[in-house]
């Protein structure tokens, strides 16, 4: 085994869609992956009997004890500092309590990521933006988008299939209801713009009741719809107040949808056109055979 993968989960959550780690494991020669949310033994034990040659695993997890000679890989794709920074004390307070909800508090999870940036070979960021934040240097990797499913399709029967108004300006919003992600400033926008209607595709388990006219939700879809609902709107809206590359609106620009977006992550410094959303975004290489290129140089670089 030349290359091991380690994070809580390989595949999504939410459908067991593909994700960043299922991709690089199924495209890096000789390389497996570790699941830590199915895997029972000691991940520091299993290390010492099967060393692999380099070890690609998240900050979030903190530093991971290895045998000399291995090589360590840290990906940086949450951003604790900005959320730190950025968000108003109260939502920051209802992030925490979030955050809590699943392991360590919301300090303590930065110092974990932070403790791994500093004990890695190497830093892989998913933005420049991020890595900024970090104050570090790192190479920088966007996650890539899978072009071939997330595509123009035909609006008019789309909006049929999936009842949505067809003499109607749709906007679309993929994310939750977390605080950082903007949902306070999304209701607002909805409350505001009833000419708009809006489609909502929410992670979140449960759905938050709302009572605008002008709304349809989905609740944790597979890939394929996400990538029809998508094609269903006119614009996709964001309002993350932190977000590391901005997923979401990638894949929407890869389906030719014009974005409005608030500048972070990816789209911090990077400025669209909005004339022809896929084009840009190959130009910027945010495909997933791009993303898959760098990952095979920087590995033969660290050989």
């Amino acid at each position: 085994m030349k290359i091991l993968l380690i994070n809580e989960n390989i595949r999504g959550v939410v459908s067991d869609e593909e994700t960043f780690w299922s991709v690089l494991a199924n495209n890096l020669h000789d390389c497996q992956a570790i699941a830590l949310a199915d895997f029972q033994d000691d991940i520091e034990q299993y290390l010492r009997k099967n060393p692999p040659k380099i070890l690609i695993f998240n900050s979030i997890l903190g530093d991971i004890k290895v045998p000399f000679g291995v090589k360590k890989i840290a990906i940086l794709q949450d951003n604790f500092t900005a959320m730190t920074k950025l968000l108003p004390l109260t939502l920051r307070s209802l992030a925490a309590k979030i955050i809590r909800l699943g392991k360590g508090s919301y300090a303590r999870r930065l110092k974990k990521q932070k403790t791994a940036i500093f004990n890695a070979d190497l830093v892989v960021a998913v933005s420049q933006d991020i890595a900024k934040w970090y104050g570090i240097k790192a190479e920088i990797i966007p996650i890539g988008t899978d072009m071939g499913l997330f595509r123009p399709m035909d609006k008019t029967f789309l909006r049929k299939k999936y009842n949505i108004p067809q003499n109607k300006f749709v906007k679309i919003y993929i994310g939750s209801t977390h605080p950082v992600k903007g949902w306070d400033l999304i209701k607002k926008e909805i409350e505001r713009d009833k000419d708009y209607f809006y489609i909502l595709v929410l992670k979140d388990e449960k759905i938050p009741k709302l009572n605008y006219k002008n709304v349809k939700i989905f609740q944790r879809v597979p890939q394929m719809i996400l990538a029809e609902l998508y094609n269903c709107a006119d614009l996709y809206v964001g309002r993350s107040r932190v977000e590391s590359l901005w997923l979401a609106a990638i894949e929407a620009m890869f389906c030719n949808i014009p974005i409005d977006v608030t500048p972070t992550g990816i789209f911090a410094d990077w400025f669209l056109q909005n004339k022809n959303p896929r084009q840009e975004a190959f130009d910027k290489g945010l495909d997933r055979e791009t993303m898959i290129e760098k990952w095979g140089k920087l590995i033969k670089e660290m050989e």
